[in-house]
């Protein structure tokens, strides 16, 4: 994977490039629960799967059953689905568009279902726990069929004040609340613990159970809830390591900031020693000037310091977030990630060269190397690549892909030998690239290639297998590249003149980023 050069090519040279856009894995599924069950199938073990999900949410819940739960849940049971193979896809105040289903479940997994339980009841800051016996429908996008069964344990954080991305010290005080309250909520009852480890067969014999596990997106709120549930089994009395407790866990696959997560937990020693050791959770979440300098450089601390100028006063949207992020680093979104996410223990250098099939941290090799997978989608409908010539003519492609509309879903894995890489695409033998050249009066187009992935010549698996780590979870995170998508632009420009402020705040800060999309750069797929 490779960014394009140069900046402002024209569509001869990006369809030579074989350019496309790459985008946050959450416009397919959120929760990266599907692309496990694909794997599963693909490699004949789909039936009496057990699967861990680590959720976490900002956002208002949708009613499933009898229970309020996270928008990317309910859409794995059809909560949201518009057609039999479309969902509705909510972006800001009316705003929501058509794409592929992550519906993979049967609806009806949820009669009857009594929540395990919840910490504290009702509060801005709440955990919860629930078991569901599930069994899948066929899913036309990911290419999944009907009919398998299996266990789905849900762990859900909650956290209404929260935001995905820090703009100011207040967020980072919410997450240090996040991290600190999930440690000693889970400490007040051994039980509490004692079911995550249950869950992730931890206590069970080796060998006896194969679990599968899936980080949930939403940028550093996320990855500072998957820490904390982390250092929550960590702070079990017997002091367990990261090599117990995942013992028996063979797939895990992450989206966004679980992304973030994943690839820091199973390729840097620095991360996973700083996880371990208890002093060094202890002072995760301390934050300067709470405490002196010796005390206050942990991992959020470190992360607050590489912000830095960067931060500032107000009260912004969700995705104009991203982009006054963005703006700081030029629309630079590989840049944003190495500078900021990767910034705490020097990460950043640790893992330069790091790619997913080379070297990682001993538990994921123990017993047996594990499959891990990074869910990202590809935008497929009139996506703007850049702007060429005097009159700044838009430069698109089109990725037509059997089913799909608006995103289809991508994987960056690695995997063992024994088990079937995946391909890049899910479903498909061959992707359609169209490009085209729009000019204000007409569009001219440029031709089309056939990506053939099952032609050994086109690589598509041992390229996505070779990506480099932070490369991969940066498409995994990018989130704000919807605005590419001509599209996604004309529904947000609708609802801007019927007053929407979301919108219209949307489309403002997407101004500022010109023609580049501040969120993803342009890709070579091979």
């Amino acid at each position: 994977m490779e960014q394009s050069e140069p900046d402002d090519a024209d569509c001869e040279v990006l369809k030579d490039q074989q350019m496309v856009r790459l985008a946050d894995g959450g416009y397919v599924d959120d929760t990266a629960v599907a692309f496990i069950i694909k794997h599963l199938q693909d490699n004949g073990l789909g039936e009496d799967f057990r699967i861990v999900l680590f959720m976490n949410t900002t956002s208002e819940g949708v009613q499933m059953g009898s229970h309020t739960i996270p928008q990317a849940i309910a859409r794995l049971f059809g909560e949201s689905k518009r057609g039999s193979d479309l969902d509705n896809f909510p972006v800001v105040g009316s705003v929501s568009f058509e794409t592929v289903s992550a519906h993979v479940f049967q609806k009806a997994a949820w009669d009857n279902v009594q929540e395990k339980w919840a910490i504290p009841e009702d509060s801005k800051l709440r955990l919860r726990h629930f078991v569901l016996q599930v069994e899948t429908v066929k899913n036309l996008a990911f290419g999944i069929k009907a009919g398998d069964r299996g266990e789905l344990f849900i762990f859900i954080s909650e956290h209404s004040g929260a935001s995905i991305v820090p703009v100011t010290d207040d967020d980072f005080q919410k997450y240090k609340e996040i991290y600190t309250k999930t440690r000693s909520m889970m400490k007040e009852r051994h039980e509490r613990v004692d079911s995550v480890l249950k869950a992730l067969g931890t206590t069970a014999a080796a060998g006896s159970v194969k679990v599968k596990v899936a980080f949930s997106g939403g940028g550093w709120h996320s990855h500072t809830c998957h820490s904390a549930w982390f250092a929550a089994m960590l702070d079990a009395p017997w002091a367990p390591k990261l090599k117990e407790i995942l013992w028996n866990v063979d797939v895990m696959a992450s989206n966004s900031g679980g992304s973030w997560f994943l690839s820091m937990l199973a390729f840097s020693k620095a991360f996973c020693d700083a996880l371990e050791v208890k002093t060094s959770r202890d002072q995760w979440a301390i934050l300067s000037p709470d405490a002196d300098a010796t005390d206050a450089n942990g991992f959020l601390e470190q992360t607050r310091r590489a912000f830095g100028g960067t931060l500032f006063e107000g009260n912004f949207w969700g995705l104009a977030r991203l982009f006054r992020l963005a703006m700081s680093y030029r629309f630079d979104w590989p840049a944003a990630v190495k500078g900021l996410v990767y910034a705490p223990y020097d990460m950043k250098t640790e893992l330069e060269n790091a790619s997913l099939s080379g070297a990682c941290v001993d538990w994921v090799e123990a017993p047996d190397s594990k499959t891990l997978l990074f869910a990202t989608s590809l935008m497929t409908e009139d996506v703007v690549l850049c702007q060429n010539g005097l009159l700044k003519d838009e430069q698109m492609y089109d990725a037509k892909v059997e089913g799909q509309k608006m995103f289809t879903p991508v994987f960056f894995a690695r995997t063992p030998l024994k088990r079937s890489r995946p391909h890049f695409f899910s479903v498909g033998k061959e992707v359609a690239l169209a490009y085209k050249s729009n000019t204000t009066v007409t569009s001219h187009p440029r031709g089309e290639i056939a990506v053939n992935q099952e032609d050994r010549r086109d690589g598509l698996r041992d390229s996505a297998a070779g990506v480099k780590v932070m490369d991969a979870a940066t498409a995994s995170s990018a989130a704000a590249a919807l605005v590419a998508s001509t599209k996604i632009f004309d529904i947000l420009m609708q609802a801007s003149f019927r007053g929407e402020e979301e919108a219209t705040a949307l489309l403002a800060a997407a101004g500022c980023a010109g023609c580049e999309s501040p969120d993803a750069k342009r890709q070579r797929i091979l």
